[in-house]
């Protein structure tokens, strides 16, 4: 049987940003083996909050910066309304120093599965991109 999954949003945040550029990522320097490749982030600088709501008692407080992985951006179980094919292009076209309307939701998603007829669970937090449009 496929898994399921739910979640809460613990956090929604509505920004203006500014594309600080594509910065490598620090797994590299995890102590595992075999060592892992750096992740490509898109980063940004916030700049002001047009919306937080915070309706989940761990959600993120109001950031000064937001990173992502823009592979990681695509449609899920999760995400059903994400185009991830949208984020890599507009992210493609951002210069350094330009100005974004940035818009990410922080939720918790539970993962159920069944397996040898026993329910299993696991629970984590994600950060995704829900909105990317540059400011002319």
């Amino acid at each position: 049987m496929a898994p399921s999954y739910t979640w809460d949003v613990l956090s929604r945040h509505v920004t203006i940003a500014t594309f600080r550029g594509i910065e490598q990522g620090r797994e590299p320097m995890l102590r595992v083996h075999p060592p892992r490749p750096a992740k490509m982030y898109a980063t940004f600088d916030i700049l002001e909050y047009l919306e937080h709501e915070k309706p989940g008692q761990y959600g993120d407080e109001q950031q000064k910066s937001f990173a992502f992985v823009v592979e990681e951006q695509v449609k899920t179980e999760v995400w059903p309304d994400r185009d991830g094919d949208a984020i890599a292009a507009t992210v493609s076209a951002l210069k350094p120093g330009q100005k974004v309307r940035l818009s990410y939701n922080h939720i918790y998603v539970t993962r159920t599965e069944v397996v040898d007829d026993r329910e299993t669970s696991s629970k984590y937090p994600e950060r995704g991109v829900v909105l990317l449009e540059p400011i002319a």
